[in-house]
């Protein structure tokens, strides 16, 4: 009996410190979340999987653990080698909420950290095990694990202290780039939706393709974002071409509440989808590289119209200059097809409108309002309306989509003139040292649209700007034969004619005109790294 006993008490024995020491707390931190984390054996206690035999760590959670809405788990490990098998003959499988993730590895230097989503509530058990293959491969070592809030993407942090890779589920690295493939992942959630935001190093290429779109980055295009209208992958697949990605991911922000002006490089503004503006009449943006312009997209040229042709008159027009024009006395007369104001013209004549208690459209005011919203113009105390910083450009969906690429350099061009006063001098420069042939050519046709002749300022910003509309090689035949063209029944278009009768001539005076665009072509290349033509830091193409 008495031995009976004895062997009961150490059966009891052995049992309860085999499960004391198999089921413990693990020895590795846990957080975004407070329930204690067990190991379930003691390999799983120390979180080191061993690349040979059959090891399998397991964990429970002490009670299902609270988390954040919307989390992924992020497992931070290190791998090392103990043989010298091809190393992706087997992989580290994560098992959770029934899900299988392959985590990734390649090199014993780095501290992997994979981010997996979770459901919410997420499952008490987990488990990390080595799939099917060679036996002999790698050992794991888990440092830590953390809830946080879901994110898809990859990036390194790399110093003297740490040598972290970052990379989460659905994202595959490959020999030409990186491919993030899911559509869980483009998915919009409670009013929040996808953006894809990569930071670029120097390199060959950089370019995404989201199945109906190609995306090319220009080489110094730093930062590159593409919001959500623009990321609906077909079968949910978005392949990053290049050496470029420094890092990359995919965030979750919701749509600015029109007329807050969405972010977007203008190769997106150009063709932003109009069923996906916020209002059906317009839709306003703020230039990515340069926030402090607004651009404008209209549906129509009278839409465009009601909004800002009195102000065209107003800042530019010959005869109407710095007085507030009746809708009968411009009704019939031309604005313009695409548009752009600075700051200090727009204080202006808003308040000339409310000295003078003019009858503004409403859209007129609507364009107040916004410009007070965004500091463009800035209501004082004791002086009224002043200016901020920045400006607006305008163009319309009623022009081909040819002419709007040329308009949206064009208007691009006088914004980068509004806001930077060394671009303004060097313009100014080059407008006082035009040849006289240039010139009279130049204040002929500008004369004929009604441009006011004696506005040094203005007729400096609309030569660098016509200069710089289009390609260099397209300026000589724009100016000499294009322009002339359109003023057939002109006496200076009679005059021109005679005196350009000659082809040596009229050559002659073509390469006076390249020789001034490629002075500008320079310039902007060396301070910006644009072209003429193109105020784009993204080029779209069909994939």
């Amino acid at each position: 009996m008495k031995l009976r006993i004895v062997l009961i008490s150490l059966v009891i024995f052995f049992f309860t410190a085999f499960y004391s020491c198999g089921s413990q707390d693990v020895q590795f931190q846990v957080r975004g979340t407070d329930v204690t984390l067990n190991g379930l054996s003691r390999n799983a206690i120390a979180g080191r999987l061993e690349g040979q035999g059959r090891d399998k760590l397991e964990y429970r959670f002490a009670s299902p653990p609270s988390i954040q809405p919307r989390a992924s788990m992020e497992i931070e490990y290190s791998v090392s080698f103990n043989g010298e098998e091809l190393l992706n003959e087997r992989q580290f499988i994560l098992e959770i909420d029934g899900t299988l993730w392959n985590m990734p590895y390649w090199d014993e230097k780095v501290i992997f950290h994979y981010a997996v989503p979770v459901n919410d509530p997420v499952s008490q058990n987990f488990s990390i095990s080595m799939g099917e293959g060679t036996e002999a491969c790698a050992n794991l070592q888990i440092h830590s694990i953390e809830f946080k809030e879901r994110w898809y993407g990859y990036y390194r942090i790399q110093n003297e202290n740490k040598n972290g890779l970052y990379i989460s589920a659905y994202v595959e690295v490959t020999d030409t780039g990186f491919i993030i493939e899911s559509p869980e992942v483009f998915k919009a959630w409670d009013d929040n939706f996808p953006v894809f935001n990569a930071e670029l190093k120097p390199g060959e290429k950089a370019a995404v393709n989201t199945g109906r779109h190609l995306f090319e980055a220009s080489a110094h295009l730093n930062h590159f974002n593409i919001p959500s209208i623009m990321l609906s992958p077909r079968d949910g697949r978005l392949v990053l071409l290049g050496d470029r990605f420094k890092s990359f991911n995919i965030g979750y922000e919701q749509k600015p509440v029109f007329p807050s002006p969405i972010t977007a490089d203008p190769a997106l503004i150009l063709i932003w989808p109009v069923s996906q503006w916020r209002d059906s009449r317009y839709e306003i943006f703020r230039w990515e590289r340069f926030p402090s312009l607004l651009i404008f997209d209209y549906s129509d040229y009278g839409v465009q119209d009601r909004m800002l042709k009195r102000l065209a008159f107003f800042v530019e027009k010959a005869g109407f200059k710095g007085r507030l024009a009746f809708d009968r006395e411009i009704g019939h007369l031309h604005g313009w097809n695409a548009h752009d104001y600075k700051a200090y013209d727009l204080a202006v004549f808003f308040q000339t409108a409310i000295n003078q208690n003019f009858p503004l459209l409403e859209e007129e005011l609507e364009l107040m309002q916004i410009l007070l919203n965004e500091e463009i113009i800035i209501n004082t105390d004791n002086e009224g309306l002043k200016p901020g910083e920045g400006g607006i450009l305008s163009i319309a969906r009623e022009t081909s989509e040819y002419l709007r690429n040329r308009f949206m350099a064009h208007e691009g061009y006088h914004g980068l003139f509004f806001i930077d006063s060394e671009f303004r001098d060097f313009s100014t420069m080059r407008w006082r040292q035009a040849p006289q042939e240039v010139k009279r050519l130049i204040t002929s046709i500008f004369n004929d649209y009604r441009y006011d002749l004696n506005d040094e300022y203005l007729m400096t910003n609309e030569y660098m700007a016509y200069l710089l509309q289009q390609p260099v090689s397209e300026v000589g035949n724009y100016f000499t034969v294009f322009m002339p063209s359109r003023f057939s029944n002109r006496p200076w278009k009679l005059q021109f004619d005679q005196q350009y009768s000659s082809p040596a001539l009229l050559n002659r005076l073509s390469a006076m005109f390249t020789r001034e665009a490629q002075a500008f072509s320079d310039y902007i290349g060396s301070r910006w790294g644009l072209i003429p033509g193109n105020v784009n830091l993204i080029t779209v193409r069909r994939p």
